[in-house]
């Protein structure tokens, strides 16, 4: 964050070494509350996606869909580690 700003360094993740090398983070919000994070695709895209932004392939809790347009379009893709359906971030 020194170098880039907020989420600057997002970019970075369009490098297969840098994507290999940072799977994990974790999100504070403002009342303290710890989640712990996990990279699993990078897609470049943009602010007017409707499958990225809007969740519109989420019905009823059913992230399965938009995990596949994210598998079939991401630069890079592993399979999630921890339980999908909980969070997206």
């Amino acid at each position: 964050m020194d170098n880039y700003g907020m989420f600057g360094d997002v970019t970075e993740f369009l490098d297969q070494k840098y994507f290999d090398e940072h799977k994990t983070g974790s999100l504070l919000t403002k009342d303290f509350k710890k989640y712990d994070l996990e990279v699993f695709a990078v897609l470049q895209t943009d602010a007017m996606d409707p499958d990225v932004y809007s969740m519109c392939l989420v019905s009823d809790g059913n992230t399965r869909p938009l995990i596949d347009s994210l598998r079939e379009r991401a630069k890079y893709f592993e399979n999630l580690q921890k339980n999908h359906q909980k969070y997206f971030l």
